[in-house]
C-alpha cells in the first residue's frame, strides 16, 4: 500500500529450495565507462561463469588473417542506422570462417552486444564456442564479460582494449584483438586461435608481423602480443 513496486521481480522458493547467496552478489558494474579496477570481478566470473570456465580449453575458432582483415567492412556494410545517423555502435557475431550471422546496433556499446547474446539465445546457439564477435569501439571489461558469459572465446574491436579487458583475456584465455581494421590489428592474447602460418605467409609477401615491449597507441594498456600490417600494393 503506498510503496511502489515497478521494476521490481518477486520470487517465492519451495521450502526444499536451496540457494547460495554468495553467488548473487554484484561484484561488478556494468556502464559505458572504461572499466572497473580490482581482481573480484575476475575473480567472481570464475565461479558464476560456466561457458568461460570452458574457454580456456578451446582451440577453436581457428581463423586465418585474411578472414580478420574483412570482418570491419562486412558489419559496416549491415550498419544501416550508423549509416543514417553516424551516432550508433554496433557489435556482429561471425562464425569461424567470417561469415556474418547477426549485427546489431544501438546507441550504447553494451546494448549492441546484449541484442546478439540475445540473439544467440533465442535461437539456441549458446554457447558460442566457435565464434568471432566484433565490437565498434574500445574492447571494455564489460564487453569482455559479456563476451565469456556468452562462451565467446574471441573478441575483436575496433579501438583499444582497456587494461583490465587485457588482464581477462589472459586469465581466460580469449583472444583479443584490437585497433582492427581492412589493413592491420594488434593482438593482445593469441591463445592460438591465429593461424600461425598466415604470420609467415604475410611475413613472405611483404607484411608484418613483429612483437613489441609497449603499445604507442595506449601507454596504459598491457603489452600487446602482436601486430599485424597488409603488404602494401
Amino acid at each position: 500500500e503506498g510503496h511502489n513496486f515497478h521494476n521490481i521481480v518477486r520470487v517465492k522458493l519451495h521450502s526444499h529450495v536451496s540457494v547460495t547467496t554468495a553467488t548473487m552478489d554484484r561484484n561488478f558494474y556494468t556502464t559505458s565507462s572504461c572499466g572497473i579496477c580490482g581482481k573480484t570481478s575476475i575473480e567472481a566470473l570464475k565461479i558464476n561463469n560456466p561457458f568461460g570456465r570452458t574457454i580456456k580449453h578451446l582451440s577453436s575458432p581457428s581463423v586465418t588473417l585474411d578472414m580478420l582483415f574483412g570482418l570491419t567492412e562486412r558489419m559496416a556494410a549491415e550498419q544501416q542506422l550508423f549509416q543514417k545517423t553516424g551516432g550508433c555502435h554496433a557489435s556482429g557475431l561471425f562464425d569461424e570462417k567470417g561469415t556474418l550471422l547477426c549485427v546489431r546496433e544501438d546507441v550504447g556499446r553494451h546494448n549492441a552486444l546484449d541484442k546478439v547474446l540475445g540473439w544467440a539465445l533465442i535461437n539456441n546457439q549458446l554457447p558460442l564456442h566457435h565464434h568471432v564477435v566484433l565490437v565498434s569501439g574500445r574492447a571494455s571489461f564489460e564487453l569482455m564479460q559479456k563476451s565469456s558469459m556468452g562462451g565467446i572465446p574471441f573478441v575483436a574491436a575496433v579501438g583499444a582494449p582497456s587494461t583490465l579487458a587485457v588482464q581477462m583475456a589472459e586469465e581466460f584465455n580469449m583472444t583479443l584483438v584490437g585497433f582492427l581494421d581492412h589493413q592491420r590489428m594488434t593482438v593482445y592474447h593469441d591463445s592460438g586461435r591465429i593461424q600461425a602460418h598466415q604470420a609467415q605467409k604475410l611475413e613472405e609477401t611483404g607484411g608484418r608481423t613483429t612483437r613489441h615491449t609497449g603499445s604507442p597507441f595506449n601507454p596504459d594498456v598491457g603489452n600487446p602480443d602482436r601486430r599485424f600490417s597488409r603488404p602494401s600494393t
